[in-house]
């Protein structure tokens, strides 16, 4: 819905599509004529960066949700000092801290039109999962002490023992008896729900064997002293 009186006029189009321009002309005598052609400028790329959900230490799934097409360059920096270029519009990078990213993504198109959008990205924490256990003596349960950090309010915990893929816990401290000497190996899952983020933890615990009681024998010296 613009115009120019210009005899050779410039114009900038602010959306992508296709117009239809028509030039009238009106000569010194007063004759006027008119042409009309179409124009399709090319498309100017508009960003737009969707992602996962977040955790440090965990890939992050990015992607352009543009749908800027075919042959269209991507170049995307996340905000840590780290950078990725390629032709997809999806890409993966993991965040090694937690924090507060400015991640921007430049798209040049094939027509060599460029834009960038920048979006601020929050990296969560994962919880931090720890436990102790003393070791034992064959026959007496193992109580494991859970002094995880980082769960918030709605934090789970899942424990293998390491004795049997059917052993295993939910609890937060639980007690675990094992049928037999040895060091086993133990996992502890925690699991933030509110942010999704999860870490594990490993740590050998060690149940002792029973002292073995060999069979004696006894002497009686001179009716006074015994020796076993």
């Amino acid at each position: 819905n613009s115009s120019s009186t210009n005899a050779a006029p410039s114009h900038i189009y602010l959306v992508n599509g296709t117009f239809k321009i028509k030039l009238t002309v009106t000569s010194g005598n007063g004759c006027t004529d008119s042409s009309s052609q179409k124009i399709t400028p090319y498309p100017t790329p508009f960003p737009k960066i969707t992602w996962s959900n977040a955790c440090a230490g965990h890939p992050v799934s990015f992607i352009d949700s543009s749908g800027s097409g075919a042959f269209s360059s991507y170049s995307w920096k996340f905000g840590d000092g780290g950078s990725q270029t390629g032709n997809s519009p999806a890409v993966s990078y993991t965040y090694k801290k937690s924090g507060n990213y400015a991640v921007t993504l430049s798209i040049t198109n094939s027509g060599g039109c460029t834009d960038s959008e920048t979006r601020s990205v929050i990296i969560n924490p994962n919880p931090v999962p720890l436990f102790s256990a003393k070791d034992v003596c064959l026959g007496n349960p193992t109580l494991f002490t859970n002094t995880s950090t980082g769960i918030g309010n709605s934090g789970t915990f899942g424990w293998n023992f390491g004795d049997s893929v059917n052993n295993i816990s939910n609890l937060s401290n639980p007690l675990h008896q094992y049928s037999t000497v040895g060091s086993y190996i133990v996992r502890l899952y925690v699991i933030n729900h509110s942010t999704g983020c999860s870490d594990s933890m490993i740590k050998t615990v060690k149940v002792n064997p029973l002292p073995v009681i060999a069979p004696w024998v006894q002497k009686q010296n001179n009716h006074c002293e015994v020796t076993f």
